[in-house]
């Protein structure tokens, strides 16, 4: 009978521990992915910027050029 309370408790314990684990094996899932997402998102904005750093030299070569026929 102890024996027998003693393998339930453990069982129990052990369950317990692999829901604890699963648990924390799908946040890792999750929070992985949103990590990709951040990483894909911050490439896409330093894309952006680049671009529009570009288009702001463009305008100011534009402005300088209407400036000097003034």
């Amino acid at each position: 009978a102890k024996v027998d309370r003693f393998e339930n408790t453990m069982a129990e314990r052990f369950d317990d521990l692999y829901k604890k684990f699963e648990d924390l094996r799908q946040e890792y899932i999750v929070a992985n992915a949103q990590m990709k997402r951040l990483e894909k998102t911050d490439e896409a904005l330093k894309e952006d910027v680049l671009k529009l750093k570009s288009q702001v030299a463009y305008l100011q070569k534009k402005i300088e050029a209407f400036e000097k026929r003034l």
